[in-house]
């Protein structure tokens, strides 16, 4: 059973990232992002962070719903910061980057993401 949730982890990003190439190439891409956050949901859920890096997560997530994609870059990167290997965090960051037109950044992140 341990072999099948470090699979699933694994994988995990990537599949986020299917879904929300998915939403794109529809032309809808809000509801790939709303996909793909349900999916770093599950993955959040397979590993244990810290109450600080969960709180940044969180506030990130909360900038990221209303519009602020500075201060949700600001955030998610600090998350990077705390804890470096972070898929989602990279993943998640990537996608306020792409908001905001900086889509050298959001490839590097996709990237790490994977």
């Amino acid at each position: 059973m341990k072999n099948n949730k470090m699979v699933r982890w694994h994988l995990l990003p990537v599949l986020a990232m299917a879904i929300l190439a998915a939403g794109c190439s529809t032309g809808k891409t809000e509801t790939g992002v709303a996909r793909a956050k349900t999916v770093t949901e599950a993955a959040r859920s397979e590993k244990q962070i810290s109450k600080e890096e969960a709180s940044y997560y969180r506030k990130s997530i909360a900038y990221f719903r209303k519009g602020e994609y500075e201060r949700a870059i600001s955030g998610f990167s600090r998350v990077i910061d705390l804890s470096p290997n972070n898929s989602k965090a990279y993943f998640d960051r990537a996608l306020a980057y792409k908001k905001v037109g900086e889509h050298e950044k959001a490839i590097a992140d996709y990237t790490k993401a994977m």
